[in-house]
């Protein structure tokens, strides 16, 4: 959900909850986020974001749960916006405090978004991300590479304020004794207040 304030067009803010499932029979619940974010419009290609997280995920055991909160600083340009595509870069700084374990990690997200037909009804668009850790407290991997994503979907327009999306999703978690690879389906629906 992404909202502006009445009449302070530039200042908005964002709320997203997340839950992702496995299809494993023993556990289904993999993780679940909850984002607040709060953002300023400095210009057409400038905006920058203040956010909160509360993470909630499974581990390789799936009976053990690891909780988490983020400090988050997002940096984004809009560096390209035509009529028929828009490319986007955001440069996220997470600060990651386990509540079960000592130390901060901290950790930079790149992302690299571009977005097709955005005017029509059904649009197009794929990102890359990937996750570079600055730090490398004894709870996360000690790679300093610690994920790459890749998406590719489309985007359905209901109403101005009701949109869902679908797509596909490749992540790469490298991890100190094996990395893993999540191939996954991707829904989403999005609404935004009139």
């Amino acid at each position: 959900m992404n909202q502006h304030f009445g009449e302070l067009k530039k200042w908005h803010y964002f709320f997203k909850q997340e839950t992702r499932f496995d299809m494993h029979p023993e556990d289904v619940f993999d993780e679940s986020l909850t984002e607040l974010f709060f953002c300023c419009d400095h210009s057409k290609k400038i905006t920058t974001c203040l956010g909160y997280m509360v993470v909630v995920t499974t581990t390789e055991n799936l009976h053990n749960i690891n909780k988490e909160q983020r400090f988050v600083g997002q940096l984004v340009w809009h560096a390209k916006k035509t009529e028929d595509y828009t490319l986007t870069l955001r440069t996220r700084l997470e600060l990651r405090d386990n509540f079960a374990r000592p130390d901060v990690a901290c950790r930079v997200r790149e992302k690299i978004k571009v977005h097709f037909l955005r005017k029509r009804k059904v649009q197009i668009f794929m990102f890359e991300e990937f996750f570079i850790n600055l730090t490398n407290p004894e709870w996360i991997t000690k790679s300093r590479v610690d994920q790459n994503r890749v998406f590719a979907g489309v985007k359905v327009k209901h109403t101005p304020n009701i949109s869902w999306n679908i797509g596909y999703l490749n992540q790469v978690k490298f991890r100190n004794a094996a990395n893993l690879m999540n191939h996954a389906a991707v829904f989403e629906i999005h609404f935004k207040l009139p």
